[in-house]
C-alpha cells in the first residue's frame, strides 16, 4: 500500500492511537454538530478512509481506545492492511458509548488511558515506525496529578509521541473549556 495522496507524499511508517473521552460531556452539541462524539468519530473515520494504510512499510496502523471513568481498548489494535478494521472499530465506539458515558458519570479518568497507550506500544510496536498518541477530549480530567506525569514521561521516555486536542462546544472559549485546556496542554510533546 503506497502513499500516492499528495498529503501523503512523504509517508513514513506511523502507528497512531487514539484516546477519545467517552463521557456524557461529549454527547453535548459542539457548534452545529448535534453529538460531539459521533462528530469526533465521524472526523476519525473519514482520515481513515483518506489514509494510507499499511501493517509494515509507509503508511499508517491505527488503534483507538475511550476513556471516562475506565478505558475501552478497540477489539483490534493496529491490524489490517487497510482501514477497514479501524472503521469497524469506531462503528463500534458509536454503538457502544452510550452505555460506557452512562456508567462513568462525571468520572474523566486519563491515566488508565495513557497508561494502557504505553502497553499498547510496548506489545504491538514493530520496529522504525513513529508512534503517536492522539488525546481528543472536551473536559477537564478528574485523576490529573503526578501520577499522570509519570506516565507521559514513560510514554515520552519510549519514544511516543503525545498530541492533546480540546473540543470547545462553542466558538469562544468558557471557563471549562480553559480548565480543560490547562491541564491538557502540558501533555504534548514538543513540536
Amino acid at each position: 500500500n503506497a502513499c500516492l495522496d499528495n498529503r501523503f507524499a512523504v509517508c513514513p511508517a506511523i502507528d497512531v492511537l487514539f484516546l477519545v473521552e467517552g463521557t456524557s460531556a461529549m454527547n453535548q452539541d459542539f457548534g452545529r454538530h448535534p453529538d460531539g462524539f459521533v462528530g469526533v468519530m465521524s472526523a476519525i473515520r473519514s482520515w481513515a478512509r483518506q489514509a494510507p494504510f499499511s501493517p509494515t512499510g509507509p503508511g499508517f496502523r491505527a488503534a483507538m481506545a475511550i476513556y471516562g471513568a475506565g478505558v475501552q481498548p478497540s477489539a483490534s489494535m493496529f491490524a489490517g492492511n487497510n482501514s477497514a478494521p479501524f472503521i469497524q472499530s469506531v462503528n463500534a465506539f458509536v454503538a457502544t458509548q452510550p452505555a460506557f458515558a452512562a456508567s462513568a458519570g462525571s468520572s474523566v479518568n486519563l491515566q488508565g488511558a495513557l497508561q494502557s497507550a504505553l502497553t499498547y506500544f510496548q506489545t504491538a510496536a514493530l520496529p522504525g515506525r513513529t508512534m503517536i498518541t492522539v488525546v481528543i477530549g472536551a473536559s477537564k480530567v478528574t485523576d490529573g496529578d503526578l501520577s499522570i506525569a509519570n506516565v507521559i514521561a514513560s510514554l515520552r521516555g519510549a519514544g511516543i509521541q503525545v498530541f492533546a486536542n480540546l473540543l470547545t462546544r462553542f466558538s469562544t472559549l468558557t471557563q471549562p473549556d480553559l480548565m480543560a485546556g490547562e491541564f491538557l496542554a502540558p501533555l504534548a510533546s514538543e513540536p
